[in-house]
């Protein structure tokens, strides 16, 4: 598969997801509409103009909430990888799943990024939050609120193991702010760990931070 062709497949995937959220949006302001209908209906003690500006202020807020999102993910991630056709395409292997928690409302989520290095230089890479145009379906088990596996899957259902090729394309080279504490980074105030006992935290000194695109599909 030619370079174009490998980053076009990016694109219709990223598409995907976006109509995906596009959905999930839709179906969230139907509840909300339904749940607040319903609310208005149990409360009826409550004056009929007041509760109809709260709904207005309500909707009016989810509705900027979800134009900036999709705003955010159609130029950022959507042109962003549009933008990079053309660009080398470097081949890579994975050196480890690069993972930080973080809190969605009451639930505990994981984001898992790549460690690449690169075949051609020798040198590790890295992208991550808005610099990265990746988007990694990943599945991942727990135990006692701490992560006992976790997995990085392709399309075709394949897992992406550590030493798999991969492929690397960077836009332009940045320069975070990173602090290495014992078995954790803070990268521009994000914490990321690694999965990988191998490899020391201290990795990261060494680490080319970029944005970009890391393609692990076949």
């Amino acid at each position: 598969m030619n370079n174009e062709k490998r980053l076009e497949k990016v694109i219709e995937k990223l598409w995907l997801v976006f109509i995906i959220i596009i959905f999930a949006e839709l179906f969230f302001i139907i509840m909300l509409y339904i749940i607040l209908n319903m609310a208005g209906k149990i409360n009826s003690g409550i004056h009929a103009d007041n509760f109809n500006k709260v709904k207005t202020i309500l909707f009016s807020i989810y509705t900027v909430i979800i134009i900036c999102v999709d705003l955010y993910f159609y130029f950022k991630k959507i042109l962003g990888t549009k933008s990079i056709i053309g660009l080398p395409c470097l081949e890579c292997t994975v050196q480890d799943y690069v993972i930080r928690k973080y809190k969605n409302e009451s639930k505990i989520e994981y984001e898992v990024k790549l460690l690449v290095k690169c075949l051609k230089d020798g040198k590790y890479y890295f992208t991550y939050g808005k610099y990265s145009y990746c988007y990694f379906n990943n599945i991942y088990t727990l135990n006692n609120r701490k992560i006992r596996s976790i997995k990085v899957i392709r399309e075709d259902k394949s897992v992406v193991e550590i030493g798999d090729k991969a492929y690397l394309y960077v836009k332009r080279n940045i320069y975070p702010n990173i602090k290495i504490m014992d078995k954790f980074v803070i990268i521009d105030y994000l914490k990321y760990s690694l999965i990988n006992k191998n490899l020391d935290i201290n990795i990261f000194n060494k680490v080319i931070f970029f944005e970009g695109l890391i393609d692990v599909e076949k």
